[in-house]
């Protein structure tokens, strides 16, 4: 069975030529293309309707990729039906509301955002001799000696002609001549790429912050990378780093927490960030411990809104202390799986003796006025970079 054809000219980016022994060559004469590819004559025959699940192959194998696909499924569709089975496999479980409807699961599949994983990684097309460097290429310092080497072999044809008489042959002689020019050399020391990505002083929130952005700072792309990876959104990553350091990465807090995400050292340390650790293990750190503590809340709260500020007032003051402002609060009538003017008016009230010294109060005394201003402030910040006013 012919399922597909190539036909046409074969378009080549170099050529051969020469004569005599000499000859000339610009880049690979034997690498080519057919400019209009292939043209389909016939189809796999596939009927989605009978099928129980649905496997997902990327174009190009990756673990990290292949785990966000199956998480942004299970975030946005429902929990559990999507896993990767290998880098670049994923599998989708087709669940009963969608059964018979495998046509519309894709599509809503295939609408989901998520972030491909980049490599860092050059290209060195040998048909063009073009070079093709990525963004995520970082370099370290280096040095680099440059000069340049020319070779150059020339062939002249010169006859022999016999003497008179002397019955010797006309012969054609090739005399050949090598000449080679080398240009001193030049040593240049680059320094690294990605230093630039150390501060030293907060900033200034009318310089990062503006309405719907999608530049906030110079540490996007590490928010990108490592939300993604956690299926969050990197903007809300972002708003956490502004809250805590104003992008400070030298900022300590009057209670130890450091860097950029402001972990304390003991959080730190068990997310295996130590004192010599640069900005992109702090934001891989805080990215997975944003993560546990979802985690902790994702039974007990199915709403993502209201759990987002269980995760975010954890975050601040320690999932302890808001596992106490939740039992204050069913012990004042309020909802204790609802932060919004429930659970938030409680843990203001961990700061009075009356209440931080209750049994219900095992984690004793919080500043947790600050927890509650700073999930406000964190929730705002979110929505304002992400461009939803009324928030």
């Amino acid at each position: 069975m012919v399922y597909a054809i190539a036909q046409g000219p074969v378009s080549l980016g170099g050529y051969i030529g020469g004569g005599g022994g000499d000859s000339v060559q610009k880049n690979h004469a034997t690498v080519g293309r057919i400019a209009d590819g292939a043209i389909i004559e016939r189809e796999v025959a596939m009927d989605l309707n009978v099928k129980k699940e649905l496997t997902i192959t990327l174009r190009n194998n990756d673990f990290s990729t292949a785990v966000r696909l199956a998480g942004v499924v299970n975030q946005n569709l429902k929990e559990g039906i999507a896993h990767a089975r290998d880098a670049g496999t994923i599998v989708i479980s087709i669940p009963q509301e969608y059964e018979n409807r495998a046509v519309e699961l894709i599509a809503a599949v295939e609408n989901l955002d998520v972030r491909v994983d980049a490599p860092a990684k050059i290209i060195l097309n040998e048909r063009t001799g073009t070079v093709v460097m990525g963004e995520n290429v970082r370099i370290s310092t280096v040095a680099i000696s440059h000069g340049n080497l020319t070779i150059q072999v020339k062939t002249q044809t010169d006859v022999s002609q016999p003497g008179p008489f002397s019955k010797g042959q006309t012969v054609v002689v090739p005399q050949k001549d090598v000449s080679v020019d080398e240009q001193e050399a030049r040593l240049a020391v680059i320094s690294a790429y990605d230093n630039g990505l150390e501060t030293r002083g907060p900033a200034q929130p009318g310089k990062v912050m503006a309405f719907g952005t999608d530049s906030i700072s110079r540490f996007d792309s590490l928010f990108q990378m490592h939300a993604d990876s956690m299926a969050w959104d990197w903007k809300l990553l972002a708003a956490v780093a502004f809250k805590e350091s104003r992008f400070d990465t030298a900022a300590v807090s009057h209670m130890g927490a450091g860097g950029l995400m402001q972990l304390m050292p003991k959080t730190a340390a068990g997310l295996g960030v130590g004192d010599s650790s640069g900005v992109n293990e702090h934001i891989l750190a805080a990215a997975r411990y944003l993560d546990r503590l979802d985690r902790i809340w994702r039974k007990s709260i199915p709403s993502p809104a209201q759990r987002l500020k269980f995760v975010l007032a954890s975050y601040n003051a320690g999932p302890g202390h808001v596992k106490d402002a939740q039992r204050l609060a069913k012990d004042l009538g309020l909802d204790p799986n609802r932060w919004d003017g429930q659970v938030e008016r409680a843990i203001v009230m961990l700061n009075r003796p009356r209440y931080f010294n209750s049994p219900d109060a095992r984690n004793g005394y919080c500043r947790c006025q600050d927890t509650y201003w700073y999930v406000r402030d964190v929730t705002g910040l979110y929505a304002w970079v992400s461009g939803k006013k009324g928030h």
